[in-house]
């Protein structure tokens, strides 16, 4: 079980929001910001429902998502749900290209952030007022240490010995070295 590091967007002062301002767990975070105002980033089934979780105790989300649809949303109902509920704004394709800061009491605190749009050369740019940002945009699995060892998916997920069709002991957590087994975000196994 080695993990997964979620991933960031890699602008100023994240790293010092990190954790107090910017997430990566609505359920873990969320309850800081009831009757505030939160940014989620993402596309995918991971962000829809981050953002509903958050509207229940947000006074405004915002969703922000580079592309124009939402492709790699699997769950169809949740997507619609977001886009009917009243206090979540989506932006596409749109994506955050700068933090705002300000600095009370020498603690760094966010105050929103600059989206431009992704469209096609478009430069139109918006700010967007917040006081908490949730980035919901994956993870790379911490597997790179293993490479020379397992054998691993292109994406660097641990490939298990399961993903194969000649395996019939019935172990998921196999992998390509025998007494080797993993589990947790470092594959595809749902453990």
């Amino acid at each position: 079980a080695t993990g997964a590091t979620s991933r960031r967007l890699n602008l100023s002062y994240e790293d010092d929001l990190w954790g107090n301002h910017i997430h990566n767990c609505a359920i873990c975070d969320g309850h800081m910001y009831k009757d505030r105002t939160v940014v989620v980033v993402g596309g995918g089934d991971a962000s829809i429902d981050a953002a509903l979780y958050l509207s229940r105790q947000a006074k405004q989300v915002f969703l922000i998502h580079r592309r124009t649809s939402f492709d790699k949303v699997k769950a169809q109902s949740s997507l619609n749900l977001a886009l009917e509920t009243p206090n979540i704004d989506i932006f596409t394709p749109y994506a955050v290209i700068e933090w705002k800061t300000s600095s009370e009491k020498k603690t760094l605190r966010l105050t929103g952030v600059v989206i431009q749009n992704t469209d096609n050369n478009n430069e139109e740019q918006d700010f967007l007022a917040c006081d908490g940002a949730f980035l919901m945009i994956g993870a790379t699995p911490n597997t790179a240490w293993l490479l020379d060892t397992l054998d691993l998916h292109d994406d660097g997920l641990i490939r298990l010995n399961s993903d194969n069709e000649t395996n019939n002991v019935g172990m998921k957590t196999l992998t390509s070295v025998p007494g080797v087994f993993a589990a947790g975000g470092g594959n595809y196994n749902p453990y």
